[in-house]
C-alpha cells in the first residue's frame, strides 16, 4: 500500500518510494525517471549527483547522448545499476541473521577417530595379534622363499651360455668421461675372476641335496636352491646354501632341469644337466 505522504509524479504516477528519484526542487514535484522535471537549481544539483553513473554507463560502451542538462539524460541512466549500487551498500551494512535453526558440529574429528580405533585394537589385543602374524609371515618367507618347480633331469645335456651384453647407451664416470659407447659388446667373463662351480638343485629333493654336498666345499662350490628351505638346510648340514630369488639364475643360464652344474669355460659358461640315475 502506497504511503499517503509520498510525493507522486503527475506524469508517470510513480511515488518516490517506487522510483527513488522524485524531484527535490519543491516546485514542480516532477519525476527524474520519466524526465519531466525542470532545470531549476535543485534539479541541476540532483543531476550532478547522478553524473558519475552516466559516465560509468558511457565507459561500458552503451549508446548515450548528452544533448542537454534535461530529464532525458537522466532517463538514459540504467535503473538496474542504481538499484545494484544502492543494494550493495545496504548489504554491507545490514545483518540478515540466521535462516533456520543452526546446530553445532557434533561429528567426531577424523584423526581422533583413527587414534581411538587403534587404541581400541591395542586394548582388546587385536593389534598384538596383527604384529605377531606379520612377524610369522616374514619368518616363514625367510625360511622358505618363493621358488620355482623345475623337473628332474632325465637325460644328460650340456650346452654353453654367452653372458655378453650389448650396451644400449654410453657409460660415463663421475667426471662425465665416456668409457664405453652404446653398441659395445661386453663379456663380463673378461673382467671376472670368478671360478667356482655352481650347483643348482631342488632343495626339497634329498637326493639332489646329497649330490650337491658330495663334491667340493664352500671354497670351490656354491650350492644354489631353486626351491626349498635354505636356513633349515644350513642348520642341518653346517654348510651355506644360496637361493635363486625370482629364478634369475635359471633364466640367465637357460636351465630346464635339475640338478645342473655350471662351470667356467672361457669366454663362455658351461651348463650340464645331470640325471640322478647316472649319479647312482
Amino acid at each position: 500500500m502506497r504511503d499517503p505522504f509520498d510525493q507522486v509524479c503527475p506524469n508517470c504516477e510513480l511515488s518516490e518510494d517506487e522510483t527513488g528519484m522524485l524531484c527535490d526542487c519543491g516546485v514542480c514535484q516532477s519525476c527524474c525517471t520519466c524526465g519531466s522535471y525542470c532545470e531549476c537549481a535543485a534539479c541541476l544539483e540532483r543531476f550532478e549527483a547522478y553524473a558519475p553513473l552516466v559516465a560509468f554507463e558511457h565507459k561500458l560502451g552503451l549508446a548515450f547522448t548528452m544533448s542537454s542538462i534535461t530529464a532525458q539524460l537522466i532517463k538514459r541512466v540504467s535503473l538496474a545499476l542504481i538499484v545494484a549500487f544502492l543494494g550493495a551498500q545496504v548489504v554491507q551494512a545490514k545483518d540478515f541473521g540466521s535462516i533456520g535453526q543452526v546446530y553445532p558440529i557434533v561429528e567426531e574429528d577424523f584423526l581422533e577417530m583413527i587414534k581411538d580405533g587403534f587404541q581400541g585394537m591395542e586394548d582388546d589385543g587385536r593389534m598384538a595379534r596383527i604384529r605377531e602374524e606379520a612377524v610369522e609371515t616374514v619368518k616363514a618367507r625367510v625360511e622358505r622363499p618363493r621358488g620355482a618347480i623345475s623337473p628332474r633331469a632325465t637325460t644328460a645335456r650340456s650346452f654353453t651360455v654367452d653372458l655378453s651384453v650389448t650396451l644400449e647407451r654410453d657409460l660415463a664416470d663421475q667426471n662425465g668421461r665416456v668409457f664405453a659407447r652404446a653398441g659395445t659388446v661386453v663379456n663380463p667373463m673378461q673382467y671376472s675372476r670368478f671360478n667356482k662351480r655352481i650347483v643348482m638343485i631342488d632343495g626339497d629333493d634329498p637326493e639332489q641335496v646329497a649330490f650337491a654336498l658330495s663334491e667340493g666345499n664352500e671354497l670351490d662350490t656354491l650350492i644354489v636352491l631353486a626351491r626349498g628351505a635354505p636356513l633349515e638346510l644350513m642348520r642341518g648340514h653346517g654348510r651355506r646354501f644360496w637361493f635363486d630369488a625370482d629364478q634369475q639364475m635359471l633364466t640367465k643360464f637357460g636351465i630346464q632341469a635339475l640338478p645342473s652344474v655350471v662351470t667356467r669355460a672361457d669366454p663362455l659358461m658351461r651348463v650340464e644337466e645331470v640325471p640322478m640315475q647316472e649319479v647312482k
